[in-house]
């Protein structure tokens, strides 16, 4: 009843981290229509469209390889995860540079204006990310660390969140505020970090 309980209570744990990454981005939706034209917002909506595909692609099972050797009797768990992490850094950083160079012709054939080039570089480079964290992740959930897993997954979603709050809601309002105003005392910090020609980029900015 021991085990059982606690395999409950690790699920538990698990779907609830990714229960909240789906609802913070059905929350940040509304927020994102709210503050771009269509015509922007259609560039992020175009652009993650292929997030899963490439998500599958930069991991391509590593995961799936991982659990299944290491859980194997008398296996080196340590020199199992070194040699996979490794195979997924070359793996990852090879086919960012090979996407990044190929960022123009792939973003013209969404029919994506060109200009909007880095957009798809930031994206390349958070799935890169992912792909990478995916180990890490998928180690903690190996050796049954469900509480650090979540901590870990609940404060990345927070700090997504917070960026995206600060950067499409709150740097724009510190700007049209009035000097000495409440949200007037910010404008030298906004200024200093904040570049309302990005626009749109902070959506792919605040979840690197």
């Amino acid at each position: 009843m021991g085990i059982a309980k606690k395999l409950a209570s690790q699920t538990a744990i698990y779907g609830v981290s990714s229960i909240v990454g789906r609802v913070i981005n059905t929350l940040l939706t509304p927020i994102y229509t709210t503050y771009f034209a269509a015509a922007d917002f259609g560039i992020v909506t175009g652009l993650y469209a292929y997030v899963s595909f490439l998500n599958v692609v930069f991991t391509y099972g590593l995961e799936t390889t991982f659990f299944r050797f290491s859980n194997q009797a008398g296996a080196d768990r340590r020199q199992i995860y070194n040699r996979i992490l490794s195979l997924l850094l070359v793996s990852s950083a090879g086919l960012t540079v090979l996407l990044l160079l190929l960022a123009r012709p792939l973003l013209a054939s969404l029919g994506i204006a060109a200009g909007h080039e880095h957009f798809a570089e930031w994206m390349i480079i958070t799935l890169a990310l992912d792909a990478v964290a995916a180990l890490p992740f998928a180690r903690l959930r190996l050796e049954n660390k469900a509480r650090r897993f979540a901590f870990v997954r609940l404060a990345n979603i927070g700090l997504t969140m917070a960026f995206n709050l600060f950067f499409i809601v709150l740097c724009p309002a510190v700007l049209r505020s009035q000097p000495g105003s409440l949200l007037g005392v910010l404008q030298p910090l906004v200024t200093a970090v904040y570049n309302p020609n990005l626009g749109v980029g902070y959506v792919f900015l605040a979840n690197l």
